[in-house]
């Protein structure tokens, strides 16, 4: 990407100071920004060159004021959406800063999820599929990196972020997720449905619980390993049941989220509740570094 205006450039929207890049999505790159408006907030703001953010943007505050007319409310799980600027070349989106995404707690955990934190991370992230799916979108890009937790005292709320890939449902797709997490029927070349957002669901659990995936190795055949693997694997990491639903799933069809809910909990009420592990890993390292 075309190198960002400098953090002592005027301030984007008369309002915002970058201060520090922290990501890069579908659709460009992230930074913590100042609102200097606002006693100094800390907001993020995303920004690129060319029309891909500002259709970005378009399309989130849509899915917005759709979920909020057809259920009066704003949905949870959803960063706010602040304002879209132009700023020299570059359009941008300032949103509600968020916390750590999934990828970077993982990695705090030592590449390593317990079930229950699986399970309880995998119930949230289907809870905001169901917002979408119901509000007539689909996100496109279901994967560790682009899920993040809350902060404060939403610091166990599950959000889905990077919105470079979020289309109305029929919408024909040219936006994806990476081969690692896109779905068999993508791989295939069909269009993106409800169906292929669950299917990057069970692999992001099966991720969490694994550790890896199994098809994330120089060379592999990516497809031929789902395809003949994934089933097998599934059932191992106690997911069968959903992957079965799910593959059988109609792409037109409206996904029975109770149900998917159900054979989740199927698996997760039959293990003690337990402090989520990043939060334990945390403790433990303030521990030690006060001992």
């Amino acid at each position: 990407m075309t190198r960002p205006p400098q953090t002592d450039a005027p301030l984007i929207g008369n309002r915002f100071r970058l201060m520090q890049k922290i990501g890069a999505g579908n659709c460009g790159d992230v930074y913590v920004a100042e609102d200097t408006t606002n006693n100094g907030l800390e907001i993020a703001i995303k920004l690129a060159k060319g029309l891909d953010l500002e259709k970005e943007s378009r399309r989130y505050r849509a899915f917005l004021e759709d979920y909020q007319q057809q259920h009066g409310c704003t949905p949870r799980g959803f960063t706010e959406l602040i304002g879209a600027y132009d700023h020299y070349s570059y359009h941008c989106i300032a949103y509600e800063l968020l916390g750590p995404t999934l990828e970077d707690l993982f990695d705090f955990c030592d590449r390593r999820f317990t079930p229950y934190t699986t399970f309880f991370l995998g119930e949230q992230i289907l809870d905001r599929l169901r917002s979408l799916h119901q509000a007539g979108y689909t996100h496109g890009s279901i994967k560790p990196e682009n899920i993040t937790m809350g902060t404060k005292k939403r610091c166990r709320t599950v959000y889905l972020i990077d919105f470079g890939s979020l289309f109305p449902t029929h919408t024909p797709r040219t936006h994806s997720s990476t081969d690692l997490w896109k779905s068999i029927h993508r791989h295939n070349g069909l269009n993106h449905t409800k169906r292929d957002d669950l299917e990057s669901w069970l692999y992001t659990m099966a991720y969490f619980l694994h550790g890896s995936l199994l098809w994330d190795a120089p060379g592999a055949d990516v497809h031929n390993l789902k395809v003949t693997k994934a089933p097998i694997w599934m059932e191992e990491l106690q997911l069968g049941p959903l992957w079965l639903y799910v593959q059988a799933l109609p792409p037109e069809t409206m996904p029975d989220y109770k149900h998917l809910k159900r054979l989740l909990r199927s698996q997760s009420n039959r293990i003690r509740p337990q402090p989520l592990d990043f939060f334990t890993k945390h403790r433990m390292l303030r521990a030690i570094g006060s001992s």
